[in-house]
């Protein structure tokens, strides 16, 4: 039980830094974002089409926590 326990809440830590990432990218502008390929990749799905992605993530993060 215990280790559910802090495997669980290392899932939420995650969630939770990961909507600060987000929000924190969201506010840069493109060419700001940087040029790693993971971190290019992830913006590229973030922010595709018409921008319900973030959205999207930020209610699935909600339900999860």
């Amino acid at each position: 039980a215990v280790i559910l326990f802090f495997l669980l809440m290392s899932v939420v830590g995650l969630l939770e830094g990961m909507q600060i990432a987000f929000f924190a990218v969201a506010k840069l502008k493109k060419s700001e974002r940087g040029r790693a390929p993971f971190a290019l990749k992830t913006c590229e799905l973030l922010f595709r089409g018409d921008g319900h992605n973030l959205p999207g993530f930020m209610i699935g993060r909600q339900l999860c926590v």
